[in-house]
């Protein structure tokens, strides 16, 4: 709440024009200003009240100019600020006639035009530019400005939202199209990626060329998909699903097969947002792409639009790559296919489609690499990822397995998946099922194929850091790890509580050396004889 609201104030706010008048006549100080730093002009010209304001200006033209003081009502503005914002066209007009100045800017770095633009005032726009046209391409620059507004330009904001009649009049007055803010965008980028596809028009008329430009590098962005560059006007409708504007860029010729600086074409964009409509329409236009694999690391290096589609479970776009011939074999940098994708991530339809397409991947391992994604890549604003081990030879089933997803277990193993392929690693299924904790999961592996209850992991002589792992079986992972559901499971399942790992440790000593004592007290229960069993191993 503020303070410090005089009579004359309140009854400038409130439009009573003769309740004004009898203040002024007794001298009422025009020019006080209340805690947040109003006086009594701003309040009239803020709610649009001609004859208040008309009154004020005549007794204290000097005041024109004043600017607000406090930041939380807007720090800085005039009053012609506000009466733009809000559309209040006499009011402007009285103004702009008393010579209010048009290029001042708020402590956001906002001028008068900015403000009438972003709000879609046609009149009041028409009006700042009759009086001033260098405001036209001025840019936001305040040192309080959100980031994400600096450089904006009144096309921009006015793009942005989508207010075709203020973007036709500041076309009409040649404001500049190929401006960027500090994001690296131009007008073009801002309405295309809103969806406002009549100003999207507008702009390719006013310019054609402009559909051909990239954005371009922004500065200091924490988003990965920011610090890009080179993302077109029809990426950002493909990623958004615009279908219209891509229509339109599509039919002006718009290159599909441009690239961002991380490697994505508009295609992968529109895959990985799960956009029919759009993937239909760049598919028609370019077939040839369907299998061009993005580049970039950091944001899944070598995937092929079929592999984001698969990753995040948009069936209708798989369905449609795969009908147009999509490569269900090709690997991306990390060594992952299509199916690992849709199984990894638990997408029962998808994973359906792609054994259906081909049976035979159901068995096809990971090829392996470096590091991999951590992170789905769902959010249509991808972040950096935590990379994590991605181990070689890892099957559909064991990634579905260790994620828990029954439903896509249950699938593979009515295609007689195998679950006896061991990974690089040297661990099977029911080892990621037991370790991470699903019991659902472990029990339908059991109940498959049986013999895999006391199955043991294997150490591999590349894979030395696993080898400590060497010997265990799913009793001793769900033990170490506290799974108490899973534990139950095994002993139901006639698990051995007596085996011993290579390091000589049964499954009492992972649970106790763990602290899991609901799972210890398991264990004691099912053989008390494990209480007093010492560690015998080789090293």
């Amino acid at each position: 709440m503020d303070s410090n609201l005089t009579p004359l104030m309140l009854a400038c706010q409130y439009g009573h024009d003769r309740i004004v008048e009898l203040w002024l006549k007794h001298k009422a100080d025009v020019r006080m200003r209340t805690e947040l730093g109003w006086n009594c002009l701003h309040h009239a010209g803020r709610w649009g009240h001609f004859e208040v304001s008309r009154l004020i200006i005549k007794a204290c033209a000097e005041m024109i100019n004043d600017r607000t003081e406090n930041g939380n009502l807007g720090g800085g503005r005039t009053t012609l600020m506000w009466a733009c914002q809000n559309g209040h066209e006499d009011v402007v007009k009285l103004l702009l006639e008393h010579k209010a100045s048009v290029m001042m800017t708020s402590e956001e770095g906002w001028n008068c035009l900015h403000y009438a633009a972003i709000n879609g005032h046609h009149e009041v726009s028409s009006l700042i530019i009759e009086s001033c046209r260098n405001v036209i391409d001025s840019a936001i620059r305040g040192k309080e400005s959100l980031s994400s507004m600096l450089g904006l330009t009144s096309l921009m904001l006015a793009s942005i939202l989508g207010h075709h009649d203020v973007v036709k009049l500041l076309l009409e007055h040649k404001a500049s199209v190929m401006m960027t803010s500090e994001e690296g965008w131009n007008c073009l980028h801002y309405a295309a990626r809103s969806g406002h596809f009549e100003v999207s028009k507008l702009i390719h008329e006013a310019c054609p060329e402009i559909i051909k430009y990239g954005t371009i590098r922004s500065k200091g962005s924490a988003d990965l998909e920011y610090m890009d560059s080179n993302l077109t006007p029809l990426m950002l409708a493909c990623r958004d699903g615009h279908e219209r504007i891509v229509e339109l860029l599509v039919k002006h010729k718009a290159d599909v097969r441009m690239r961002t600086e991380l490697g994505w074409n508009c295609l992968h964009y529109a895959g990985r947002c799960g956009h029919f409509e759009v993937s239909r329409l760049i598919i028609k236009a370019c077939a040839e792409m369907i299998n061009d694999r993005t580049e970039n690391g950091n944001l899944g290096g070598g995937r092929s639009t079929l592999m984001v589609a698969c990753e995040n479970g948009y069936e209708d776009v798989v369905k449609l790559l795969l009908e147009h011939k999509a490569d269900v074999m090709i690997f991306s940098d990390y060594g992952w296919n299509c199916f690992h994708y849709a199984a990894g991530n638990g997408h029962f339809e998808v994973s359906k489609l792609i054994l259906e397409a081909c049976p035979e991947i159901k068995n096809r391992g990971t090829l392996g690499g470096d590091i991999i994604n951590s992170r789905s890549s769902s959010s249509s604003t991808p972040q950096r990822s935590t990379p994590v081990v991605n181990v070689k030879n890892k099957t559909g089933l064991m990634l579905a397995c260790e994620n828990g997803h029954e439903q896509v277990v249950r699938l593979l193993l009515a295609h007689k998946a195998d679950v006896m392929v061991y990974s690089e690693t040297g661990w099977n299924c029911l080892h990621y099922a037991a370790e991470s904790g699903h019991s659902e999961v472990s029990s339908l592996s059991i109940e498959e194929f049986p013999q895999l209850r006391d199955s043991t992991t294997r150490c591999a002589a590349k894979c030395t850091p696993y080898c400590r792992f060497s010997g265990r079986t799913a009793l001793m992972l769900a033990s170490e790890s506290g799974h108490h559901d899973v534990v139950k499971l095994l002993f139901e399942h006639k698990a051995s509580v007596m085996m011993t790992s290579e390091e000589g440790w049964n499954c009492l000593h992972y649970a106790a050396m763990s602290g899991h004592h609901e799972v210890s007290s398991l264990i004691i229960e099912s053989c008390r004889n494990v209480i007093d069993s010492a560690i015998r191993g080789r090293t």
